[in-house]
């Protein structure tokens, strides 16, 4: 029992370093394949909320898919504020091996996450050796 209490912040750190290494899941994309595509330009929409007309934008892409060469849409919207995306830009996007028309840009929402589960990981690791070295 002590050993397993003595183990466990190394568990709980290597969870973390292992799920920021996990691929992401993209629930709209039933078949994914993954390869790498170039933002062209931005649709715009205007969107209602709370009584305020503001813009929201989905990236273009072009990407290839076998000799294809595919320019889709993203189906997924961001206010000004949250899209980042320039013109040229190299991006990371899985469509589905079925509708290749479909894909979404992965990444965009994960860095963080992955950023937050290996500062948890890592720092739970060094703190458990530095007061393991310290007190034993």
């Amino acid at each position: 029992m002590m050993l397993l209490l003595q183990a466990f912040p190394i568990l709980i750190a290597l969870l973390c370093i292992g799920l920021a290494f996990l691929p992401e899941h993209h629930k709209s994309i039933r078949n994914p394949v993954y390869t790498d595509g170039i933002i062209v330009r931005k649709n715009v929409q205007r969107i209602q909320k709370r009584q305020t007309e503001t813009e929201a934008f989905a990236p273009v892409c072009c990407y290839k898919v076998g000799e294809r060469e595919i320019t889709a849409t993203s189906r997924e919207y961001f206010p000004e504020w949250q899209y980042h995306y320039l013109n040229g830009q190299q991006v990371k996007i899985c469509y589905d091996e079925q509708n290749p028309d479909l894909f979404q840009i992965c990444g965009n929402k994960s860095e963080w996450k992955k950023g937050v589960l290996l500062t948890v990981g890592i720092g739970t690791l060094v703190a458990y050796f530095i007061l393991r070295l310290q007190y034993h």
